[in-house]
């Protein structure tokens, strides 16, 4: 279970790069960061940097191999081998077993699924197959609903480094829904919200798809203070073509004492924009990820649309306002 705990606080750090850096950063290489985050990439490291989990090659997996890792023999289901668990239709539906390794003493509980699957995903509509909640030293810190025959599932947890005792009040608590069954439908949407005591706060949505005919939606919210009147926002709608490797970015951030954005229209006056030029939106051709180039505008066929309904935060739109307001009280209890 030491490969959860590290892909956990690796994905606690891919939400929490500063604000600074995402003002100061170049406006072409961001959304790639954003996109990496997220599928990873063949370049030796993401633009920017970051790490996390790797391939057999040495590259970065993002995201979406830390969801196989986090399943992999090396965390869950290794969790779970040493139970006598082996396969998935073998994980039973009642009962628990224990293991202890280098990081602490985990109970995995087995229990029937309840979260349902979304609909759109792989299965939509039905149940997941299995459900286990896993314990750490006594401590309950997460919930998984996974499915034995399609790459689908859902995640909630809260970050064992930094629960005090056995109050869950101060940890960095992470909800994601994902479907990696197919490359060309892939979906994932993952919720954050971190309040460290008075002392720090932060919020991260983030949702991503795929279609069939080549085309990628993201769209990222974060927000921060630091328990004070200093707030700041960070806003990202991304669309773009796998084949073309061109997309059309929207990049906003706010940093003003307020969440006022209420909304997610580009034309609000509280965002400041990364654009050089005079439009909010931008198109960027990444036929070079070293030096990719913009232009304003939305690029031929890849007008940004909404994000849609989320999973996670039904009632938002995923503006910074409601990422704040709205989505810590609709993530799931743990």
């Amino acid at each position: 279970m030491k490969t959860l705990l590290a892909m956990i606080i690796w994905t606690i750090s891919f939400s929490a790069f500063s604000q600074a850096t995402i003002e100061a950063a170049n406006q072409e290489v961001m959304p790639l960061f954003l996109y990496q985050l997220i599928n990873g990439t063949e370049d030796a490291e993401y633009a920017g940097g970051n790490g996390g989990p790797e391939d057999e090659s040495g590259n970065p997996t993002g995201l979406v191999g830390m969801i196989r890792e986090i399943t992999g023999p090396t965390a869950l289901g290794g969790g779970l081998a040493s139970c006598g668990y082996t396969t998935c239709s073998g994980v039973p539906a009642s009962g628990s077993c224990q293991m202890t390794d280098e990081g602490g003493t985990f109970t995995m509980t087995f229990e029937a699924p309840s979260e349902g699957i979304p609909s759109g995903y792989t299965g939509g509509g039905g149940d997941f197959d299995k459900r286990v909640s896993v314990d750490l030293d006594g401590v309950h810190f997460m919930d998984i609903e996974f499915s034995c025959s399609s790459e689908v599932g859902w995640l909630r947890f809260a970050s064992p480094e930094d629960i005090s005792g056995s109050s869950l009040a101060n940890a960095r608590h992470i909800e994601m829904f994902w479907d990696t069954e197919d490359s060309a439908s892939t979906k994932l949407e993952i919720a954050m919200k971190y309040d460290a005591a008075g002392v720090e706060e932060e919020f991260f949505q983030a949702k991503f798809q795929t279609d069939s005919s080549s085309t990628y939606d993201l769209w990222v919210t974060r927000a921060e203070t630091d328990g004070g009147s200093t707030k700041s926002g960070f806003r990202a709608g991304i669309r773009g073509n796998y084949s073309t490797k061109q997309a059309t970015v929207f990049l906003a951030y706010e940093d003003g004492g307020t969440y006022a954005d209420a909304d997610t229209a580009h034309t609000n006056t509280d965002d400041i924009l990364l654009s050089s030029g005079g439009g909010d939106v931008m198109c960027i051709d990444y036929t070079s990820h070293s030096s990719p180039s913009a232009v304003d505008g939305a690029c031929s066929g890849l007008a940004i649309g909404s994000p849609g309904t989320l999973l996670i935060n039904a009632s938002g739109d995923m503006s910074i306002n409601s990422t704040v307001q709205d989505m810590p009280g609709a993530m799931s209890s743990l």
